[in-house]
C-alpha cells in the first residue's frame, strides 16, 4: 500500500543525522518497494564544490533515503 504524505514529512524525525550530514530534507511518499525523498541542492549546500556535487555523494543520498524507508517501515509494523 502506498502512502503519500501531505505535507511531506520532515526527514529530521526519521533519520539520526544532524545538519550538515542530514542531506535528505523530507519524505514525500512510502511505497512497498521504496520511498520518495526530497532535497534541494543549492550553492550553500554541504559538499557543493563550485557548481557541482560529487557523484559519490549520490550514494549518501541513497543511503539516507533507505534509512528513512526502513525507519518508516518499522513504524508501520510496530506492535503496541
Amino acid at each position: 500500500m502506498s502512502t503519500r504524505f501531505e505535507p511531506a514529512l520532515p526527514a529530521e524525525g526519521w533519520l539520526p543525522h544532524q545538519p550538515p550530514m542530514r542531506l535528505i530534507q523530507s519524505i514525500i511518499a512510502l511505497e512497498p518497494a521504496g520511498v520518495w525523498a526530497w532535497t534541494v541542492i543549492t550553492a550553500e549546500s554541504a559538499f557543493v564544490e563550485g557548481d557541482r556535487v560529487s557523484s559519490v555523494l549520490g550514494l549518501e543520498y541513497l543511503a539516507q533515503a533507505a534509512a528513512a524507508y526502513f525507519s518508516l517501515q518499522s513504524r508501520d509494523t510496530a506492535q503496541p
